[in-house]
């Protein structure tokens, strides 16, 4: 049987960190991509389709950690607080706003 050392362990989380890192940043770049696409674009109802999953791409797991934050009763974190002002930019219109 083999055991893994504390050197190999963290040479795993480095990876894994590595990994996770270049996922957020092709997620911001294919979000920024989008914008730019919907901000080129004539038609209307494509430009908010595109703004809608731009913003969906990149807050995800900002969404997400605002509704566990809600659940364990911490309603004014910056993680809320954010998802709330862009879903009110999206309310109002501002599409390129909540995208960024």
């Amino acid at each position: 049987m083999m055991r893994i050392t504390a050197k190999q362990t963290q040479k795993r989380q480095i990876l894994q960190n590595i990994f996770h890192q270049k996922g957020r940043v092709t997620a911001i770049v294919g979000s920024a991509i989008l914008t730019l696409t919907a901000i080129l674009i004539s038609n209307l109802r494509l430009s908010v389709l595109l703004y809608l999953v731009a913003y969906g791409i990149v807050s995800y797991p900002i969404i997400l950690e605002s509704v566990r934050n809600m659940f364990h009763g911490e309603f004014f974190d910056e993680n809320v607080l954010m998802t709330i002002a862009t879903i009110g930019a999206l309310v109002l219109g501002e599409y390129p706003e909540a995208s960024r």
